[in-house]
């Protein structure tokens, strides 16, 4: 932290460049909950024409969902050259695979051509994180999250709706993949127009760029890389209820896919607005209380909806309760991640987390897939999955700080001249060590 007098932010309006980028990385984002929304919208299709029993279909979105694991490679780049040129080249590679999508012939074609695909969306969804939180004013970072999730909820209504209209004129799924093609005019258009980070610039000017990508693994970095991995894990191991709704309603309640769909676009309708809302109250309120309260509400209502035999409204209700819980929850306990980082590490924790949760919905997908078999049941499934959100919710409370409405360079340490971290530094973990690893802010009790 800045050994300066720590400075909160009084409440600054978004000029028209903020707005800007806003713009610019909201359609990014909408085409990241498009794509994240495919994925679970044409399971049914997808294990129909490819002949995938449950099981199978687990383990191909599981297969998918480690794409995440080389896109940490990519998007810690952007400490090293920038944060707008890695945004340029994960755009033009997600554009390139998720069109490519559409001439699937069989389940491996369409794992490997999904699996490149979210490669680049986790690189662009680091990356625009990022750039967000160094270029939004300290009182606005909350919101700007906030509206980026509210356009990635935006982009999975979309998705669920063409679904819709495309199974009505019996027009094939694989003409959803080809309606992303269209970004590639918005990379050109992005470009020219899009500027670099200035604190990036900065740092990089002041010469106080990591040198290695090791530095983060080392005091005062490592406690809080430890902290937001774990619950970026946990807090994915709902994967598995979310993308198995519409499965689990055709196939176990029921409904027909224009049903299913339907309940699955009213249900999150609400949470599109909840996610500026609470994004804009984080910034007044905190993101522990905010993140934690959606995340409670989400567990209760995602068991409560798989265990209980319900109407079509009760079930809506309690499935409008998991959307937006959820909705808010990550979005906002996600701005950790770049606070309480330098500039020289932003991008990289960012991709570390979005590794860490990425991993942990292919854990999701895959344990989901060993429970049900040994278990025999897609409710029991999902209960035991909802501890790991729980486990979530005690973290934040017991070890995140208050970082609402405080300039990024009071949150954390910066990087200067640091020796790369050595083996002794990385394996050092004795409660010696952790013990001289003196946090950086304050706690709330």
């Amino acid at each position: 932290m800045s050994d300066d007098t720590t400075r909160v932010a009084t409440k600054q309006p978004l000029e028209r460049h903020h707005v800007f980028l806003l713009a610019v990385l909201g359609v990014a984002s909408f085409f990241d909950g498009y794509d994240m929304a495919l994925k679970a919208i044409l399971l049914p299709d997808l294990g129909h024409d490819f002949g995938l029993t449950s099981a199978e279909k687990s383990v191909m979105l599981g297969t998918i969902f480690l794409g995440a694991v080389p896109a940490l490679f990519l998007s810690r780049r952007a400490d090293q050259f920038g944060r707008r040129r890695v945004l340029f080249i994960s755009l033009i590679g997600y554009t390139i695979f998720s069109g490519l999508t559409a001439l699937s012939t069989g389940a491996t074609m369409f794992a490997v051509l999904q699996f490149l695909s979210l490669f680049f969306v986790m690189t662009e969804s680091a990356v625009a994180s990022v750039m967000i939180a160094e270029s939004l004013p300290a009182s606005r970072r909350g919101f700007g999250f906030g509206v980026l999730a509210m356009l990635t909820g935006v982009g999975t209504g979309v998705a669920a709706i063409l679904n819709s209209v495309f199974g009505l004129l019996e027009i094939s799924w694989e003409w959803l993949y080809v309606c992303s093609v269209p970004l590639l005019v918005g990379v050109l258009f992005l470009r020219r127009n899009l500027p670099e980070s200035k604190r990036f610039e900065q740092a990089k000017a002041d010469g106080h760029l990591a040198r290695h990508w090791t530095t983060i693994l080392r005091p005062p970095h490592r406690k809080w890389l430890i902290t937001i991995c774990t619950v970026a894990f946990l807090s994915s191991l709902t994967t598995y209820a979310v993308e198995f709704v519409v499965d689990f309603l055709q196939n176990e309640r029921g409904m027909t896919k224009a049903a299913s769909t339907g309940l699955l676009v009213a249900a999150g309708l609400p949470a599109i607005a909840m996610m500026v809302v609470a994004g804009a109250l984080s910034d007044r309120v905190g993101r522990k209380l905010i993140g934690c309260a959606g995340a409670a509400v989400g567990v209760v209502g995602g068991v409560l909806f798989y265990n209980l035999h319900l109407s079509f409204w009760p079930m809506l209700v309690l499935i409008s309760f998991t959307t937006v819980g959820f909705a808010i929850a990550w979005p906002t306990i996600s701005v950790f991640n770049a606070e309480l980082f330098p500039t020289a590490l932003r991008s990289q924790a960012g991709s570390w987390a979005t590794l860490m949760r990425t991993l942990g919905q292919a854990a999701s997908l895959f344990g989901g897939a060993l429970l049900v078999h040994v278990l025999g049941g897609v409710p029991i499934t999902v209960t035991i999955l909802a501890i790991g959100p729980v486990l979530m919710i005690v973290i934040v409370v017991a070890m995140f700080p208050n970082t609402h409405g405080r300039e990024l360079e009071d949150l954390s340490v910066d990087v200067h001249e640091e020796p790369p971290a050595t083996a002794a530094d990385v394996l050092d973990v004795s409660d010696a060590a952790l013990a001289a690893e003196v946090p950086m802010l304050e706690t709330e009790p």
